[in-house]
């Protein structure tokens, strides 16, 4: 004899399967690092300061220095690289609901660390 307990838990475990089962035949597209980066101008950067309070505008100055002056020039300078990580981090804990930002966020975290610019 089975209990409703082990019942339930064969229903919940079987579930995670077929949303797995389902997610696996969705197509995905790729985005390429030149196309996030030319998307930056799109993010609402101005919004996440006024309305949700994401981000101050020194942050968003410095996400736009960056890419007027490039990621180089400001991991010249250690505040400024400490400051930056630390903005792309929050970008990736508070701006879920914005894809593009967060493929900014990874972009720049990814370049970083593998030494591109």
């Amino acid at each position: 004899l089975s209990s409703p307990a082990s019942d339930g838990a064969a229903a919940a475990s079987e579930e995670p399967l077929s949303t797995m089962s389902d997610f696996s035949t969705m197509a995905i597209s790729e985005t390429t690092r030149e196309e996030v980066l030319n998307s930056f101008s799109n993010v609402p950067w101005d919004d996440f300061v006024r309305a949700k309070g994401f981000l101050s505008e020194q942050e968003v100055n410095l996400l736009k220095k960056t890419e007027e002056s490039g990621l180089e020039y400001v991991l010249g300078d250690q505040a400024e690289a400490a400051e930056l990580v630390y903005v792309l981090q929050k970008i990736l804990n508070m701006i879920t609901s914005d894809v593009s930002a967060q493929q900014y966020a990874l972009t720049r975290i990814e370049d970083i660390l593998s030494g591109t610019d």
